[in-house]
């Protein structure tokens, strides 16, 4: 048999093309395999978390901006296709993991600015011995005798000793609730 050409022909009846003599070979259907793999701003988003002059609500809005467009994508998905099931869990897993880092980002935000006061901390002792010494340098400087700076420094360490306590469990208060 010899190469026939053959034509497409379609009696419009159910929509489908048939070959004919002039063409043979129907057109290939394309499967749509969903939306196409694109491209993130996670690694821009880490630079950013590591860079600390970066400001928390410019990082925020950036995890947004990630979950809404995979949020997008996951909506052009639709729920009707099972051929796209792994690419819709792939796309909630990815909001997920963003939704936890934008969480974890704002507790660390948070935590960060939480004024924290260690008074057995080493940082607290040496602004307290400091703050000794320039209370002891006042009471030189105003003309007091060395009998009397020493009493008054005697008596200041007593009321300190005797107050630990109280201060402790009012500063633990401070900032409770609010």
């Amino acid at each position: 048999m010899e190469d026939q050409e053959f034509k497409f022909l379609s009696d419009g009846s159910d929509g489908k093309v048939v070959p004919s003599p002039e063409n043979p070979m129907p057109p290939k259907e394309e499967k749509d395999n969903g939306p196409k793999h694109r491209t993130t701003n996670i690694e821009d988003i880490l630079v950013k978390m590591q860079d600390q002059t970066s400001s928390v609500a410019d990082i925020s809005r950036m995890i947004t901006i990630e979950m809404t467009i995979a949020l997008k994508e996951l909506v052009l998905l639709g729920n009707s296709d099972p051929t796209f099931i792994s690419q819709r869990r792939s796309l909630n897993d990815e909001i997920k993991m963003l939704r936890e880092l934008q969480k974890s980002l704002t507790e660390s935000d948070i935590l960060s600015k939480k004024d924290i006061l260690n008074i057995d901390g080493e940082k607290f002792q040496f602004m307290f011995i400091e703050l000794l010494n320039l209370y002891g340098r006042a009471l030189k400087e105003s003309g007091l005798d060395r009998t009397t700076i020493d009493s008054v420094m005697k008596q200041f360490s007593d009321l300190v000793k005797t107050n630990d306590e109280r201060l402790r469990r009012e500063v633990a208060r401070i900032g409770v609730g609010q």
